[in-house]
């Protein structure tokens, strides 16, 4: 039978804790695992009681070693005198027995107002204070509403079902809750977070906001962090500044790379190695109910940052960012100084086309919606001049997949050109290996190309310069072919259901492995080319075939409250274009 290991009741370590404290050999970690058992009332006042008793027994040896050093009685003395203690000292004990409680207590408080200085807590905030709330969005796959929700009072606990809500302070800082979750705001410098996950915005200069869970403490050092909590432990990524790390068990030791995580050599390269308790912008960090830490690969992106609002292309980050069979998202809303994925925070590379371009007009333009950001993509007079996106890494499609996005089509600068192709989605693995998943011709053509010896597949969709669209498609491969569906419907019209454009059509070939090129698509040779005119807002892929009811439910959460409006005249099919 294994034993198992001994562990010291609380009073017990109070007690080794606090003779070290008296002995003066108690060290910054001593005291701030003093500061984290005392914030029990019963150890608090166990160590009151354990430190009053420590002084009573200093002072009262004190006073004995004073009496033994008294005047000795002689024969002379009156047998009133007979005691072994001179008259005068009996009352003068009393007196250092009293004097030494008082200077107990007083060494107490001083402890105490010592545990509280280098607490990250506050004093308690009048009652007329509040967290203000500044909205929610309920989650689109569940009819759970959140009208519910208020301004948040100190001492209060907030539950979360489903979907996301933000709340700020009066001093600036701000967080947003996405449920499942629950919290309690302690102080405006203190919030305890049992569960769910929550970005948090620090503005407020040299206040330590603190964040609790169940595994550990996290201080704010001038930072915005995310942080998420279940029941096996709690994940922390800074996002910006940085933030110390307390555990919650006692086990203080460093953050440790493991040689065996693959998120080492990736944490390498974001914020540089995990050292100390202080953890910097694009590290994370892993606290389990052992009180382990291990570094983990960071992923900011994956956490709300924006409260969604109805009519805004936020809706659409939120319901994929919350699919499980989510592969891509790319948001164009720059966590950092450059363009990422955000689910697996590979950065994207800026390319100039083969035929010259600018990078630097690659510029961030308003998106769809309130507060929403997309990429302006450079399309020069012909398909080789331009600038555009593309992953380092190579993208393998899965055989069953799906892609949406939001766009704005501006046109081509010479549309009677009638080779003119741009390219929204693409890889190219060679010559003939080719995936155009989603392309549009020089007069507005939505169609798709999955072997560049063959014709493109031409859908009806048919596109207006000028407009925002979201369009969605689902991929199938069987055997040397793929069957694509395609939908479109034009936002800048408030189209409130998807236009089916595309019904099961069939296109010789695979989807090709290589790197994901993002307003753009690569030529016979692998060189950049076919740039796309005009703005790219968001791009989502999925692992299997998503139905057209999800993308309806999404397209009603990105049109809002906006009127519906009859659907577009069917454009004629268009002939094919020629080879690519």
């Amino acid at each position: 039978m294994t034993r198992q290991a001994f562990q010291p009741s609380p009073h017990e370590e109070l007690g080794r804790l606090a003779a070290a404290l008296c002995d003066g050999a108690c060290t910054a970690q001593d005291l701030l695992r003093l500061d984290e058992l005392t914030r029990d009332p019963e150890n608090l006042a166990f160590l009151s009681r354990y430190l009053i008793l420590v002084g009573e027994l200093h002072w009262s040896r004190v006073g004995t070693a004073r009496s033994r050093t008294g005047t000795v009685p002689t024969g002379k003395t009156r047998s009133r005198a007979h005691s072994s203690e001179p008259i005068a000292d009996r009352p003068r004990s009393s007196v250092v027995r009293r004097v030494a409680a008082s200077i107990a207590a007083v060494a107490a408080a001083v402890v105490l107002a010592l545990l509280w200085w280098i607490s990250p807590r506050s004093a308690s905030p009048p009652a007329t204070e509040a967290a203000r709330l500044l909205g929610s969005f309920p989650s689109p796959d569940s009819g759970e509403s959140l009208a519910a929700l208020s301004d948040w009072e100190y001492g209060e606990t907030k539950r979360i079902g489903v979907g996301v809500a933000a709340w700020n302070l009066p001093n600036g800082n701000s967080w947003i809750l996405e449920g499942p979750a629950a919290a309690a705001l302690e102080s405006p410098n203190r919030l305890r977070l049992e569960k769910g996950r929550a970005v948090f915005q620090i503005v407020a200069p040299g206040e330590g906001f603190s964040v609790e869970t169940p595994f550990g403490c996290f201080i704010d050092r001038g930072t915005s962090f995310a942080l998420a909590v279940d029941d096996t432990g709690a994940e922390m990524h800074v996002l910006a500044g940085a933030v110390e790390i307390r555990s919650g068990t006692g086990a203080d030791d460093p953050v440790q790379p493991d040689a065996r995580s693959p998120a080492v050599a990736h944490q390498s390269v974001r914020g540089g190695p995990l050292r100390g308790d202080r953890l910097h912008a694009g590290q994370a960090v892993r606290l389990d109910a052992h009180g382990r830490r291990r570094p983990i690969a960071f992923a900011g992106g994956r956490f709300i940052r924006k409260l969604p609002r109805r009519g805004s292309s936020g809706t659409l980050q939120f319901a994929a960012l919350r699919a499980e069979n989510v592969l891509r998202v790319f948001s164009f809303e720059p966590l950092d100084d450059r363009f990422r994925d955000r689910i697996t925070g590979e950065p994207l590379l800026r390319t100039v086309l083969k035929g010259g371009g600018d990078p630097a007009a690659l510029r961030l333009v308003p998106g769809w919606g309130n507060d929403a950001e997309a990429v302006q993509i450079q399309r020069g007079n012909g398909n080789t001049v331009g600038a555009a996106l593309q992953t380092e890494s190579v993208f393998t499609p899965p055989g069953l997949f799906s892609l949406e996005t939001i766009f704005r089509y501006d046109g081509f600068p010479a549309p009677d050109r009638t080779d003119a192709v741009g390219s929204l989605l693409a890889t190219r693995w060679d010559s003939d290996r080719v995936s155009f998943f989603l392309a549009t011709a020089g007069d507005g053509t939505l169609m798709h190309l999955f072997d560049a010896r063959e014709n493109w597949l031409i859908t009806d969709g048919r596109l207006e310069p000028g407009h925002w669209y979201y369009a969605a498609a689902a991929f199938t491969e069987c055997e040397d072919r793929m069957i694509v569906s395609t939908w479109l419907a034009d936002l800048s019209r408030g189209e409130r259901r998807l236009r089916l454009v595309l019904d099961c059509g069939q296109a010789v070939g695979r989807a090709a492995s290589g790197p994901l090129a993002i307003g753009k698509g690569f030529d016979a040779a692998g060189a950049h080319a076919y740039a796309f005119p005009g703005a790219v807002d968001e791009i989502v892929l999925y692992n299997g075939i998503v139905g057209e009811d999800v993308f309806n439910k999404h397209l009603e959460l990105l049109v809002g409250e906006s009127p519906a409006v009859p659907p577009l005249p069917r454009p004629a099919a268009e002939s094919t274009a020629g080879h690519r």
